[in-house]
């Protein structure tokens, strides 16, 4: 394969009388066939970085999906967290309710003796 400092410039060569016309047609041939050859290159270079820049957007889609994945497991823990925290609340204002309410107030105070003795007996 011929350089660039080997590239023969038959546009402005001046036509000698001697120079046979088949020896500018092979000239013209081997110009063409190194421009190809550079287009070839060219191809092939981005080709390849085609292929690199694909496997980074791979990589790079594998990771969103981990991260994605990650975070719907932590919005579902969080979730779950508050389902049960709403429990707990309901249960705490029906205990509150429950503390409220005159019937256990004067269950409370009815029931302060046989407390007092229980305590005394332990």
């Amino acid at each position: 394969m011929e350089s660039s400092h080997d590239r023969i410039d038959t546009a402005h060569a001046e036509p000698d009388a001697d120079t046979d016309p088949r020896d500018a047609l092979i000239a013209e041939l081997r110009q063409k066939v190194m421009d190809l050859e550079l287009a070839l290159l060219h191809s092939r270079d981005f080709a390849i970085g085609a292929i690199a820049e694909t496997g980074e957007l791979r990589l790079a889609n594998a990771e969103a999906n981990i991260h994605i994945t990650n975070y719907v497991a932590h919005v579902q823990q969080l979730d779950e967290r508050i389902r049960r925290m709403k429990k707990r609340l309901r249960k705490m204002a029906r205990l509150e309710a429950q503390v409220a309410s005159r019937t256990y107030k004067v269950g409370r105070l009815v029931m302060l003796p046989v407390r007092i003795l229980k305590r005394l007996a332990r």
